[in-house]
């Protein structure tokens, strides 16, 4: 296929060019939805090395069963990079109704657009996109990941503290014509509550005989004091023999270049690349499993199937789970390294959004997955009633023990706070004044204790007993990301530094006991850490 064209269908309806000059510009709900549409279908074409070449209102149709995007010309000129220059004036023109640079060359030449009444990430990633230099707009895919967060991002982002909106959990939300996901900022969104409750375990998949009993290998000893420089340049990770955690898998943005996914190998000495961009790469604790989940699989397949890898033996299988419109993200294993965690989202088409359908288990020794809905037809009614941004996802995490599994919930009173599930997913306890949880994982390595923001009228996080609600301190606040426990006593929190994230184990009184990482961080691009127990 020429590069410069984009295959799409014949689609009926008007074109935004002539929507606009018939109604105006469209509503920022409009806009939104036609912006995510657009984008996804670039980032597909994009995805394939092609580009589109004649994007424009022209070449966008609004058609009753969603947002269109005609072929591109076959000589289109320039490239992806100029493909994102397009989306974002596009984007422009349907906000504002007119040319976003109006008469002035300069205006164009400089980026300079009238961005008219877009607001919040929308209107940041638009602006990013009009850069003057088209190596610093980013790519299609980024622009999706960077408007998603990534399953670890919404997990851990902490509250900025100039902008007390930011502090909203986000919602995930999905195109109208095409299978892409978006995460934006957004209020405090509807609670999907309990109702009918299925579990379905799902027929395995590629299997070989199966795995022999041998132990996994331990890893070498710690030494007081070691310095692991990680691959192709993503910077420097310290260890030391009384840490209680360690880095077991990673992905980092790269300057030009999609992100980038390692774990470590299994003798602990390093790390080792696992994908590409989309991946993440969770390693069990007992070092046997490592596991490998597409978590924008609806981009390119039908299927979520996950691979795991025995790194004793070095046998690989897949275990097929959920087809679209379901996938399944932010993977976590048991403490037993028998069972992987994903929770289940789901895309609704009357809204083009996504909700947390439930959650999936996979079982490495049957090598099957069992899907638990815990949402049901009326919650997502209720779903359905929210607007785009007061939508919030909250993930599931295991509870102390593997027995359970816990997951933020918005309260009656507008407040979060934790919920547990058994693994059939009915509610078997709710605390419902700590807050949202927050981290990879929330809970202390011991178990006994919990983190959550979201827990005070002003913007801090805090520390609960896990197993009476009790609030044990307030942690001031702080900017970045924070990733879990360092032990009982400190948290693990990113902060940007310029070009670089500095990762340091953090006090209940917000004073450092020491840095454990530094990474690489390019802006737009995600830095996702998973430390674990061992």
């Amino acid at each position: 296929m020429d590069p410069g064209i984009l295959v799409t269908e014949r689609a009926e309806g008007p074109t935004l060019a002539q929507a606009v000059a018939e109604g105006g510009a469209l509503s920022p709900n409009a806009t939104h939805r036609l912006a995510l549409a657009v984008l996804t279908a670039l980032a597909s074409v994009h995805r394939t090395g092609g580009f589109h070449g004649d994007l424009g209102p022209h070449t966008v149709v609004l058609g009753q069963d969603g947002t269109h995007v005609l072929r591109g010309t076959p000589d289109g000129e320039g490239g992806q990079h100029e493909d994102m220059f397009a989306w974002a004036a596009l984007v422009a023109f349907a906000a504002t109704g007119r040319d976003p640079f109006g008469e002035v060359d300069k205006r164009r030449r400089y980026g300079a657009a009238d961005l008219g009444a877009l607001h919040g990430e929308l209107r940041e990633l638009v602006a990013d996109c009009l850069a003057e230099d088209p190596e610093h707009r980013p790519a299609a895919e980024e622009a999706l990941l960077r408007l998603l967060g990534q399953s670890g991002a919404l997990e851990t982002a902490l509250p900025d503290l100039p902008e007390p909106e930011r502090r909203r959990p986000r919602a995930l939300l999905l195109t109208c014509a095409a299978v892409a996901i978006v995460l934006v900022f957004g209020a405090l969104g509807y609670l999907l509550t309990p109702g009918t409750l299925i579990a379905r375990p799902v027929a395995a998949g590629t299997t070989s005989s199966p795995a022999p009993s041998t132990a996994p290998a331990a890893p070498k000893p710690v030494p007081a004091t070691r310095t692991i420089t990680l691959p192709d340049g993503a910077g420097t990770l310290w260890e030391d023999a009384a840490d209680r955690v360690r880095l077991t898998s990673y992905y980092v943005g790269q300057n030009g270049a999609n992100s980038v996914a390692y774990a470590r190998t299994p003798d602990g000495s390093g790390f080792e690349r696992t994908g590409g961009d989309n991946i993440s790469s969770p390693v069990s604790p007992d070092n046997r499993w490592l596991a490998t989940v597409n978590e924008l699989h609806i981009l390119t397949a039908e299927r979520l199937d996950v691979g795991f890898t025995n790194r004793v033996t070095g046998e690989k299988f897949t275990v097929p789970t959920v087809t679209n419109p379901r996938w399944g993200v932010s993977p976590h294993w048991s403490r037993d390294s028998r069972t992987l965690l994903l929770s289940m989202l789901e895309r609704d088409e009357q809204v083009q959004a996504a909700f947390v359908r439930g959650f999936i288990l996979i079982d490495v020794a049957t090598r099957r997955a069992t899907v638990v809905e815990t949402a049901n037809d009326e919650d997502v009614a209720q779903f359905r009633k929210q607007a785009p941004e007061a939508r919030s996802s909250y993930y599931y995490r295991w509870a102390p023990g593997d027995q359970f599994v816990a997951s933020g919930y918005l309260t009656p009173e507008n407040g979060e706070g934790i919920r547990y599930r058994d693994l059939t997913g009915k509610v078997v306890r709710s605390m419902h004044w700590v807050g949202r949880p927050v981290g990879q994982t929330p809970f202390s390595p011991s178990g006994t204790r919990l983190v959550t923001t979201s827990c005070a009228k002003q913007l801090t996080s805090c520390i609960w007993e896990a197993d009476t609600g009790k609030r044990l301190a307030t942690v001031p606040p702080a900017r970045g990301f924070m990733y879990g426990w360092y032990d009982e006593d400190h948290l693990i929190v990113g902060r940007v530094a310029g070009q670089k994230m500095i990762v340091e184990a953090v006090g209940f009184d917000g004073k450092v006991k020491r840095k454990l990482a530094e990474l690489r961080y390019v802006k737009d691009k995600l830095a996702d850490l998973r430390f674990d127990r061992f």
